[in-house]
């Protein structure tokens, strides 16, 4: 690896730069980057400083990105993809409004409200 600056590809990893942008930086194939990191994991890990949902610190174990499961938990829920691409218009069982669902759901009510009185006749 005297191709290049071994020190600067450590630095550029740490600072969270991609494979690919450090390969156009010092003129090197990804794949020799890729392989230099393989070969020497603890020396240009990328880690993760703060959460990506709450921006607390984490601990420098392994490669997290959330603090907790609850922010992991709470940025999935954030991130889902239910949209006019992947969603279906539904109409509740029970009071007839509409409601997007995923493809996949057997969701026939829109509220808890609704399955509660669809299924039971009444609010439990």
């Amino acid at each position: 690896m005297s191709v290049f600056s071994i020190d600067r590809f450590e630095s550029l990893r740490r600072s969270g730069m991609s494979y690919a942008q450090i390969s156009e930086i010092l003129g090197v194939s990804r794949n020799t980057l890729k392989s230099y990191a393989r070969r020497n994991p603890t020396k240009v890990s990328k880690t993760h400083s703060s959460c990506a949902f709450c921006g607390g610190n984490i601990s420098p174990r392994g490669k997290q990105r959330f603090c907790s499961n609850t922010c992991r938990y709470a940025w999935n829920y954030t991130h889902r993809i239910l949209d006019a691409h992947n969603a279906i218009l539904k109409e509740c069982a029970n009071c007839g409004r509409p409601f997007y669902s995923y493809p996949s759901s057997h969701k026939v009510y829109c509220c808890r409200e609704c399955f509660l009185i669809g299924r039971y006749g009444r609010k439990v």
